[in-house]
């Protein structure tokens, strides 16, 4: 079963994430919990889920707060409170995150080299900019390649799962197709 809706859907939900990256990169704080919670809320009621998605959803958020956690735990980055565990904001952004990968990031979820690729780039460049904006630190500057390389293995694994669950992605056709 596939979806139809407008194609601004598509950024809606490209924006709404925009919005709680920068949220949580600049606030780190209840106020982010609160806004990007505010925004899954939102685009839950804007956009189709099915259950597949909804499933799809919390399995990557899932495996990137593990992953998250266990690059945090190993040192490559640290947040500011003393608590050893990811902060709610953060937890909460992988849900967010994970909301656009079968829509605005689609195209790069439909491709196993752009999956690897897209997490390559992608993953070290967010955490870079959380860092100048001091929602966490990173250990050393050659960390980013240790992030390069775990989000592409994630980004990769975030495909298959996207590519192998059946009516999980979302057809942006114009309205009267």
């Amino acid at each position: 079963m596939h979806h139809r809706f407008k194609p601004s859907k598509l950024l809606n939900n490209y924006i709404a994430f925009q919005v709680g990256w920068l949220a949580c990169a600049f606030l780190h704080n209840s106020y982010a919990v609160f806004i990007v919670a505010a925004l899954l809320v939102w685009l839950y009621l804007a956009e189709p889920w099915s259950k597949v998605r909804m499933a799809l959803t919390v399995q990557i958020a899932v495996a990137g707060i593990s992953m998250d956690t266990i690059l945090t735990y190993l040192g490559v980055y640290e947040f500011s409170s003393s608590l050893t565990i990811l902060p709610m904001w953060l937890c909460l952004l992988w849900f967010l995150f994970a909301s656009t990968l079968s829509v605005s990031l689609s195209w790069m979820m439909n491709s196993k080299v752009l999956s690897f690729l897209g997490g390559v780039v992608i993953g070290p460049v967010a955490y870079w900019g959380g860092v100048q904006f001091d929602a966490f630190t990173v250990r050393d500057s050659t960390d980013y390649f240790i992030i390069a390389i775990a989000w592409g293995l994630a980004m990769s694994l975030f495909g298959f799962l996207h590519r192998t669950q059946p009516n999980n992605r979302v057809i942006l056709k114009h309205v009267g197709d």
